[in-house]
């Protein structure tokens, strides 16, 4: 991805896990899920706040409702605080 957005200070773009179909006990249920998880590609300046500022690459692990959607070149992105982040795992 081309450098289309870059997060103001203590925020990350995060491109969110989605899931096309769910599988409710044996009801599918169709149309987008978002997951509590998704990777990071980009990374504002760090903040104050942020005890373990993230990098680019780095799963991120956060709440139902977090974040803002964003749609950039037809991709579904989140605009989230660091701090709003749980955890995170490094991809291998």
């Amino acid at each position: 991805m081309k450098n289309l957005f870059n997060p103001n200070k203590g925020m990350l773009l995060v491109k969110p896990e989605i899931l096309d179909e769910e599988k409710v006990g044996k009801i599918i249920v169709s149309g987008k899920t978002l997951k509590n998880y998704g990777k990071v590609i980009a990374v504002g300046p760090s903040h104050e706040d942020v005890l373990e500022p993230q990098q680019v690459g780095n799963i991120v692990y956060y709440g139902p409702n977090t974040g803002t959607p964003l749609n950039l070149e037809n991709e579904d992105y989140l605009v989230m605080k660091a701090t709003a982040v749980y955890g995170h795992s490094v991809e291998s």
